[in-house]
């Protein structure tokens, strides 16, 4: 963690409470369209992603987790998970989070930029809708331009994938 020095002088210091602050989602096209999970709730989509620089760290992958533990995702969601790095790959099958998210029915991809980036397995076609925890949702960014991609969190992501709509994650248990 980054700490600021003993001796450091601020010019002003702000407290923020951020309690009452839920999960949100950027609706398809605009990063800085962004809305309360609740606004969405009840969107259908048929891709689930979670991974790769954005969101792919052993913290995420523990979460969700936690949520599909003995869980399943739903037959009409094709979820996949990315690790940032091989050390967070290794550090989630030792942990037994990726055990836990196959057993619910999630892929687990090799590290890599993957379908974020448009490449590699889970490129997004027409008619797609994508519920991505990654960091991009622009037109074609992550396959086809006739995609819709809503940018969430990981937990938003599992809590979604268990009903095949976007759900407040806050609600499952």
């Amino acid at each position: 963690m980054l700490a600021s020095d003993e001796n450091a002088r601020y010019d002003a210091v702000y407290e923020v409470d951020v309690t009452n602050v839920g999960p949100t989602v950027s609706k398809p096209d605009k990063l800085d369209d962004v809305v309360p999970v609740e606004a969405l709730v009840g969107t259908k989509f048929n891709k689930a992603f979670v991974g790769t620089c954005t969101n792919g760290r052993t913290e995420d992958f523990a979460i969700m987790a936690d949520i599909l533990k003995d869980k399943q995702i739903h037959r009409d969601v094709n979820m996949i998970c990315i690790p940032a790095s091989q050390d967070v790959y290794l550090e989630c099958i030792e942990k037994g989070y990726f055990s836990t998210l196959i057993k619910a029915g999630a892929a687990i991809e090799t590290p890599s930029c993957g379908p974020c980036a448009g490449i590699h397995t889970g490129v997004a076609g027409d008619g797609d809708i994508v519920l991505s925890a990654g960091n991009r949702n622009m037109k074609g960014r992550m396959g086809s331009r006739n995609a819709q991609i809503y940018l969430t969190s990981p937990a938003v992501v599992a809590a979604s994938s268990i009903f095949g709509v976007i759900t407040d994650p806050r609600n499952i248990k």
